[in-house]
């Protein structure tokens, strides 16, 4: 039950960094799971910059005929794009130990936008057909940002064609293995 689960990594520059809840109430809103019991979210800090990175386990993604990368997140538009830009939440891979590079930012999703719903679970699902090839993939989880508002994530999955079946790794974020489903 510690955290980061086995095999994830947890890169911090503050004491507001990545945790594990059941729920979390914001204002008046209640988050909780979408899957399972718990999920991840990373709390804002008022006056220190914060780079808070949490990094799956290393993945084999060889054994892929095509694959995604899906996740639930939530966060609020008005702390992290406008009128105030300050928090964001990256997702990065990483190939082989190589430089991380962005493939998504809270922004690229169509929902994520200035209204009045806010910390709701947005789902999103990326093509990683790119790294499908590679047998060292990670992806990291990044909230950078001064002053700005939690983000967080949960159901986080590999997924896509093994041979003629659909394969999905569900990465927890709460106590337990890894999940693998045919």
């Amino acid at each position: 039950s510690s955290f980061p689960p086995a095999g994830w990594q947890l890169q911090s520059t503050s004491s507001n960094t990545w945790q594990q809840a059941q729920s979390l109430t914001i204002g008046s809103i209640q988050i909780t799971p979408v899957e399972g019991t718990h999920f991840t979210f990373c709390n804002w800090h008022a006056t220190h910059a914060q780079d808070e990175k949490l990094i799956t386990p290393s993945l084999d993604l060889t054994i892929l005929q095509s694959g995604e990368l899906s996740f639930h997140f939530f966060g609020n538009y008005h702390w992290s794009v406008d009128p105030n830009d300050n928090c964001d939440l990256f997702v990065k891979v990483s190939v082989n130990g190589g430089e991380w590079v962005q493939i998504f930012t809270e922004t690229d999703h169509p929902l994520f936008i200035d209204n009045d719903i806010n910390y709701l679970w947005m789902h999103t699902v990326l093509d990683i057909n790119d790294y499908i090839e590679y047998s060292d993939v990670r992806f990291m989880f990044q909230y950078t940002g001064t002053d700005g508002a939690q983000f967080g994530i949960d159901a986080v999955k590999v997924s896509g064609m093994f041979g003629e079946e659909i394969f999905t790794a569900t990465l927890r974020l709460e106590p337990g293995d890894y999940e693998y489903k045919y």
